[in-house]
């Protein structure tokens, strides 16, 4: 709560239009569960691309609007909201001014190693999502709050009553938005996968090489109908959650998720940057061929990641631990909380 138990009034905003990608999945998956918790929740983005992501937030009682920073400014000036949340570059350069202008407290959530930081005195509170980032604002010695992705455990579980198959075909899914650093890696996954009979491969996603990508709001049925999911970021946590055999790949692979590597990748949030492998076709069959041909490894890659997804990403911890830090930014000063607007993956 905000001032004397009253709800918070809370702005998450990125720079970005609102469409598929994980920072919009992670605002909406945060925006339910804040709501859920009794605050009052604005969703803002320049531009509304599509609204189907964002729709089980707003049944909750979130806000879904296109605002961009003098709409924002407006707010804050105007006693209409308590904490601006940023959570991409250009967004915390933005809301560093309206906290200047109106002394509404910034707080900006730090996705991955190259984004910047605002400059000295325009975050009240920043937040890492993975102890890769956190390392780095460490050692340049930043307060921060590590809080990594949650997700919505409700939404994504396996499938308490999953059917009978009808080919015993190993059913591989790519979920995630593709930039061009990413399409190097499709490619060579459709290559590794081509002659293979006893493999389905399908694409959630907005390309694909074979043209038959087909992206998804409800992902988490998509999800629980396949056996190993490759992603990266809070898709492999939303495919572990689902049950799924998780394996890292972006720009870079990493390859199956398993009890004895998940702490290392987990700590770089399952971006490929723990080996920083090229992926290959040559790299990824083999993997996908045990999935395929070890049913036993794959059952217990399945559950395994089922039971670390509740254990450790329940996204109601996530909000309860970012709401934390919007009330200490809201009782405090705001402080010199970023020390330059550096990259951080140059530091």
């Amino acid at each position: 709560m905000a001032r004397g138990g009253v709800p918070m009034r809370i702005a998450l905003y990125a720079d970005r239009p609102a469409s598929y990608g994980g920072i919009e999945t992670h605002m909406a998956t945060l925006a339910k569960e804040l709501v859920l918790l009794g605050h009052q929740v604005r969703l803002c983005f320049p531009r509304i691309v599509q609204t189907e992501l964002f729709a089980d937030a707003v049944q909750h009682g979130a806000v879904l609007e296109a605002a961009d920073p003098e709409r924002l400014r407006q707010l804050a000036s105007r006693d209409r909201i308590d904490v601006l949340h940023a959570h991409s570059f250009r967004a915390s350069l933005a809301a560093g001014e309206i906290m200047r202008r109106t002394g509404v407290p910034a707080v900006v959530t730090l996705h991955s190693p190259g984004q910047r930081l605002p400059g000295p005195g325009r975050a009240a509170a920043l937040i890492a999502v993975s102890g890769e980032i956190s390392d780095i604002l460490a050692r340049q010695g930043l307060a921060h709050a590590r809080i990594e992705n949650g997700v919505d455990l409700r939404r994504f579980h396996p499938d308490p009553a999953p059917k009978p198959r009808s080919k015993p075909r190993l059913r591989l899914v790519y979920l995630g938005r593709v930039s061009p650093a990413k399409v190097e890696g499709l490619r060579e996954l459709h290559r590794a996968v081509a002659f293979r009979r006893d493999v389905e491969l399908r694409y959630v996603s907005d390309w694909a090489p074979d043209g038959k990508a087909r992206p998804a709001t409800a992902v988490e049925d998509q999800l629980r109908r396949a056996d190993a999911v490759l992603a990266t970021g809070r898709g492999v946590r939303e495919a572990m959650a689902c049950g799924c055999a998780a394996l890292v790949l972006g720009s870079y692979w990493d390859g199956p998720v398993t009890p004895e590597n998940v702490d290392r990748l987990e700590w770089f949030n399952f971006s490929g940057r723990e080996s920083r492998q090229r992926p290959t076709a040559e790299r990824m069959a083999p993997a996908i061929r045990e999935l395929a041909q070890n049913p036993r490894r794959l059952l217990e890659l399945k559950a395994f990641g089922a039971r670390l997804a509740k254990a450790r990403w329940d996204a109601r911890e996530m909000a309860r631990r970012t709401l934390a830090v919007y009330q200490e930014a809201c009782s405090a000063p705001p402080r010199a909380a970023a020390a330059g607007s550096r990259g951080l993956a140059n530091t």
